[in-house]
C-alpha cells in the first residue's frame, strides 16, 4: 500500500515491530492500492492489541502519556483559530483537547516520528505548557471528523 501521508510508512514499520499486528494480519486486512493509514487503523483495531498499541506510543516517545476517555473540547479550538487548527490536524496528526489547569492536553495521532518542536512554534505554547495523550484510533479517527465538522461551521 502506497501511503498518502509521508509518516505513515515509518508509522506503519513501528506498529509492526511493536508487535502490534502481524504482517499475516495487515496482509488479510481489505488496503487500497493507494490512501491513509488511519482509516485502516480505525476499522481493524479490534483485531489487534491496545496495550501493545500504546506501549509502542510510550516507548517511541517517553514525552507522551495515556488518559482514557480524554475528551476534546471544541470551546478550546476557538483560541488557535482555523488556519493553525488546519494545520494541527492535518499536518502534525495532533489534536488540541482540553485545558485543565494550566496544562494544555493535545491529542497525539501518529507518534511516531513525532516531533513536537513545530506545534509549540505554530500554538506558541511553552514544551512544559503542553502534555501529550496518545490516541487510539478510533478515538483520533473521530475526533478528526468532529473537528471537520466545527470547521464547516465556521
Amino acid at each position: 500500500m502506497l501511503f498518502t501521508h509521508p509518516k505513515e510508512q515509518e508509522f506503519h514499520r513501528q506498529l509492526l515491530e511493536g508487535d502490534v499486528f502481524t504482517m499475516r494480519q495487515w496482509n488479510n486486512w481489505e488496503t487500497p492500492e493507494e490512501g491513509e493509514l488511519y482509516p485502516l487503523l480505525a476499522k481493524y483495531y479490534p483485531e489487534f492489541k491496545e496495550d501493545a498499541y500504546v506501549d509502542v506510543a510510550i516507548q517511541t516517545n517517553p514525552i507522551l502519556l495515556r488518559v482514557n476517555g480524554l475528551e476534546a473540547d471544541p470551546a478550546y479550538w476557538k483560541q488557535f483559530g482555523i488556519g493553525k487548527m488546519n494545520q494541527l490536524v492535518k499536518e502534525h496528526s495532533v489534536i488540541p483537547l482540553q485545558m485543565a489547569g494550566y496544562t494544555h492536553w493535545f491529542g497525539v495521532g501518529i507518534f511516531h516520528p513525532f516531533d513536537p518542536e513545530p506545534v509549540h512554534k505554530l500554538t506558541e505554547l511553552k514544551s512544559g505548557a503542553i502534555a501529550w495523550n496518545i490516541l487510539t484510533p478510533p478515538e483520533f479517527m473521530r475526533l478528526r471528523e468532529q473537528y471537520a465538522r466545527y470547521s464547516e461551521r465556521m
